[in-house]
């Protein structure tokens, strides 16, 4: 199994935007009590996808 394809996977099963919100023009983080939503900036498109690829490799939750 490739990168992409375990990266596919894990957007699905997390309930996540495709490509992890790379594409979207905004994204929201989530509180206990509230939820914030910011721009997505062109550093956080970049990098978005290394983040994710280490929740695959050391087995995170999104929580």
């Amino acid at each position: 199994m490739t990168i992409s394809q375990k990266l596919d996977i894990f957007y699905l099963e997390n309930n996540l935007s495709e490509k992890g919100g790379e594409d979207d023009n905004y994204f929201t983080l989530q509180f206990k009590f509230f939820a914030i939503k910011l721009p997505n900036s062109e550093f956080r498109k970049k990098a978005v996808y290394i983040h994710d690829i280490q929740h695959i490799l050391f087995d995170c939750d999104t929580t």
